[in-house]
């Protein structure tokens, strides 16, 4: 069966190649794709080279395209968490593991969290660290921009936190779950 287009994410590289919903993809790099991982692999390959070349029929007529592929890292970033979570997110740097005293490797830290949003209705603040989004562990924004990229507006997301706390002059942590309704 062909292969046919149902949603284009605004942003895209799909989008800036001028796909939209309906189009059935008749070449991928100048081959007819069987599979959606056929046609998928198709253009990680091709898109290491350069430009990849798509033909598509839309309405009755066949159009020549070309996708720009991109890093992974320029679309699931801590932009798109900021978008649909209203925080921004950051690696841990082994600056941010000396103050914060989280260790590296610990999961990812809130740098900012918007005025308005689920970040904040939920009452999260800078220097909370994510161990986990929906109970799988990352240290990797774009690992967590995915989880989060799948979840459609008000949907929810399960954050496994540690919130720092102190107490006079000691430093203790507490740890729990915070679900946001996505934006």
């Amino acid at each position: 069966p062909p292969l046919k287009v149902w949603a284009v994410q605004q942003g895209s590289p799909a989008e800036t190649a001028g796909l939209k919903p309906g189009d059935v993809l008749v070449s991928v790099n100048g081959q007819l794709p069987k599979s959606f991982f056929g046609a998928t692999r198709e253009l990680i390959h091709a898109g290491e080279k350069g430009d990849v070349p798509l033909v598509v029929q839309r309405d009755g007529e066949q159009k020549r395209l070309a996708v720009k592929m991109v890093p992974e890292k320029t679309f699931f970033n801590a932009g798109l968490l900021q978008k649909k979570l209203g925080m921004t997110l950051q690696e841990l740097t082994p600056e941010l593991v000396d103050s914060l005293g989280f260790g590296r490797g610990s999961g990812l830290v809130i740098a900012t969290v918007d005025q308005t949003g689920p970040a904040a209705s939920a009452g999260l603040q800078p220097r909370t660290l994510i161990r986990g989004f929906d109970g799988v562990t990352t240290t990797d924004l774009v690992d967590a921009a995915k989880i989060v990229y799948e979840k459609s507006k008000g949907e929810t997301v399960k954050l496994n936190v540690v919130v720092p706390v102190r107490r006079g002059n000691v430093a203790a942590y507490r740890e729990g779950n915070v679900t946001l309704a996505v934006r």
